[in-house]
């Protein structure tokens, strides 16, 4: 165990708004060089925790203690200038001030200067002069996260810290269409003139669906199964359906194919050895909650019997891996990576997964 003590302990804290008990004994403790994790669904209390530990909704039972001292019930104000930072859910950035003001106002004269956020966030350097309510959502939350640096915090609370930062593959906004993926000949009875689809290349295969190239009422064929309505006419209401024809492209396209195989790669990187501490970090990236032991038991057959099946047909599991543009890891066991992503694959099929309930 650490004799260091931590930079922060909470230590069963009940939260209430008015007769809702909203947390019920919660206790953690931050070290130096921690990072900590809170995980759930939306309604869980995460936000409410972050809330209680900086004062805004005081506990009202528990302690918490900041740098060796009770903080417990202290105003917000005070707990910042003791070195608690916070990236508040909704960003809270002053619309009508402009990055670099933004930054100023939180300015405590040493440590993190505007240009150290600059160097973090060059997105920002660009938008200096605009005003933060011209800033698209994610630069808003870069925003938020460098003011909440420019107090040079000893800890760093972030409610939601990745709400809508883009991924790290494809950082920018807008932009022309793209061409993902899409099956060979699906364009072949479109004429005058006759055209082919080219799949476009590099991050231009990573970018969201609202970016995807749309071409009359071929629309593309991952839109069409997840009932995408065609332009034609208003479309009110979007219909949703839940049809075979959907799991066959949840298992079996491309893009799909692909993306289980980057998530595979992080469970045998990022977990431990076992096969219950890779499916675990793969239901928490996914899912955001730890899996059902009947869910493991499960899972962890099917990646013994593939991988015994690889075993034997190393040609099976090169030709899995080789779906996709996005490069094979050559860290890896290329039959065990093909077990994983089979795994990962029943993952981003779930139904609990594609839908927003």
């Amino acid at each position: 165990m650490s004799l260091v003590a931590p930079v922060l302990e909470v230590e069963g804290l009940h939260t209430f708004y008015g007769d809702s008990h909203v947390l019920h004994g919660v206790s953690l403790s931050v070290r130096a060089g921690e990072v900590v994790t809170i995980l759930g669904r939306n309604g869980m209390g995460k936000t409410t925790l972050i809330r209680s530990i900086i004062g805004f909704t005081p506990a009202r039972r528990g302690a918490v203690r900041f740098l060796g001292q009770d903080i417990t019930g202290w105003p917000p104000f005070r707990a910042v200038e003791r070195g608690m930072g916070l990236v508040p859910q909704g960003r809270r950035v002053f619309p009508s001030l402009t990055v670099r003001e933004n930054l100023e106002v939180a300015a405590r004269g040493h440590g993190w200067t505007v240009d150290r956020v600059f160097a973090l966030f060059p997105r920002l350097a660009e938008r200096a002069r605009n005003r933060a309510s011209r800033l698209s959502g994610g630069e808003q939350q870069m925003l938020a996260i460098g003011r909440a640096l420019m107090t040079n915090p000893v800890l760093l609370l972030m409610d939601e810290p990745t709400e809508g930062l883009a991924p790290l593959l494809v950082r920018e906004v807008g932009g022309p269409s793209v061409k993902p993926y899409q099956p060979p000949g699906y364009w072949a009875y479109l004429n005058f003139p006759p055209r082919e689809w080219q799949n476009s290349s590099g991050k231009d295969l990573y970018r969201r669906g609202l970016y995807t190239h749309w071409q009359r009422q071929y629309l593309h064929p991952a839109l069409l199964a997840f009932d995408a309505p065609s332009r034609e006419e208003c479309t009110a209401e979007r219909v949703r359906s839940n049809t075979p024809l959907q799991a066959l492209v949840l298992l079996n396209d491309t893009e799909f194919v692909e993306a289980a195989r980057a998530l595979a790669a992080r469970m045998l990187r990022e977990a431990g050895a076992s096969a219950a501490e890779r499916i675990g970090l793969a239901y928490r990236l996914v899912l955001s909650r730890p899996p059902r032991p009947q869910e493991v038991e499960v899972l962890s057959g099917l990646a013994d019997r593939h991988l015994a099946e690889y075993r034997q047909d190393p040609a099976a599991a090169a030709a899995l891996l080789s779906v996709g543009a996005h490069p094979v890891a050559g860290d890896l066991d290329p039959c065990e990576l093909a077990a994983w992503t089979s795994v990962a694959r029943v993952l981003l099929n779930l139904h609990e997964t594609i839908t927003r309930s």
